[in-house]
């Protein structure tokens, strides 16, 4: 690998990568390349190499909480005034996280056709549903200005 010109991070990156080309198209079982479990057996490998020094720790991400402030307010206001459990929480954290990472901070890209169009995407890609009400709480009124 080294010998190649690769470095444990282009390991840990293609790890990853494949992670997710699995998940999108998953493969036939008992069929040769990348499937379920050979990633497992790839994932307990590359633990095993961390914890013995020879590939750095995992690093996290950062929350999405840490990444946008505002998601701990909105959590703390849902949780205080409409009584909602973490689970729920939970779950629209990951929408608003969705949310957040395709417009981005600019308040001026919040608008009705905007919002429309992340959650036909969000439906598309995942098969689910946005609650409305969520948007309607989270979005600023001048979002659905006319």
């Amino acid at each position: 690998m080294l010998a190649a010109g690769y470095t444990a991070q282009d390991l840990l990156l293609g790890l990853e990568a494949c992670r997710l080309a699995v998940e999108k198209e998953p493969s036939a079982r008992y069929s040769r390349g990348p499937n379920r479990q050979s990633l497992t057996a790839t994932s307990t490998f590359i633990r095993f190499l961390q914890r013995q020094g020879e590939l750095p720790a995992r690093m996290n991400p950062p929350s999405a909480r840490d990444r946008w402030p505002i998601l701990g307010e909105f959590r703390s206001w849902m949780r205080t005034h409409r009584g909602l459990t973490e689970t729920t929480l939970d779950v629209y954290e990951g929408i608003l996280g969705g949310l957040l990472g395709t417009l981005r901070d600019d308040g001026s890209t919040y608008s009705a056709g905007t919002l429309r169009a992340f959650v036909l995407e969000r439906r598309a890609v995942t098969g689910s549903i946005v609650p409305r009400a969520l948007l309607w709480r989270f979005a600023p009124s001048s979002a659905f200005s006319v």
